[in-house]
């Protein structure tokens, strides 16, 4: 492949040079005044018959993962008693020194930046592109499938339902869900979302 960095709000790309455009867990790492200018800079290197996803989180705005918000600290204190309890945690900092100051200022800060936004902010700011839709990619979160998949306690059975879930209503968990893919239709397949199933 051609790698090329960039700056993904200042592409450096003529107009409709790709027949489809993917964009994964980026646009959420930029200024939040870049991320309209973004989408459009996607939307503009895209042809006329392309395709455009960009996969994203609505964070904390996620009404599905609020609602599992209390699940998943019972699910964490439970594995934490049964650990404790039979003793199965080994303690994986025994043999580690101590991190230098430093590194304990780095290890306590909190990670990337993001800037995410919500629902609404997407329909409205990006009803500019070409056939918008907003569909599932992912509904739960990492401390869902830590906490609560489990092969013991049926786990492939919950994601198997959870999928099913999310192909019969793929709009409703884009909007709920934890990860929703912005699409953008050029290809005339799609007339413009109107935010509805």
């Amino acid at each position: 492949g051609l790698f090329v960095v960039g700056d993904i709000a200042n592409l450096p790309f003529a107009s409709s040079s790709f027949d489809a455009v993917v964009s994964m867990h980026t646009i959420h790492h930029l200024q939040e005044h870049e991320h309209r200018q973004a989408f459009s800079e996607l939307s503009r290197v895209s042809t006329e018959k392309s395709q455009m996803v960009v996969v994203s989180s609505w964070g904390h705005r996620s009404s599905f993962m609020r609602v599992m918000r209390f699940p998943i600290r019972l699910a964490e204190w439970l594995i934490h008693q049964y650990r404790r309890i039979w003793r199965r945690e080994l303690d994986p900092t025994a043999n580690i020194e101590k991190p230098n100051q430093h590194a304990d200022v780095l290890i306590k800060t909190p990670g990337t930046f993001t800037q995410k936004h919500g629902y609404r902010w997407v329909v409205t700011e990006l009803s500019f592109l070409p056939g918008l839709d907003v569909m599932v990619w992912r509904s739960v979160n990492t401390s869902f499938m830590r906490t609560l998949i489990h092969r013991p306690l049926f786990g492939k059975n919950i994601l198997g339902i959870l999928y099913r879930l999310e192909e019969l209503a793929p709009r409703f968990f884009g909007r709920v869900g934890q990860y929703p893919m912005i699409l953008s239709r050029k290809d005339g397949s799609n007339q413009q979302y109107k935010g509805e199933e």
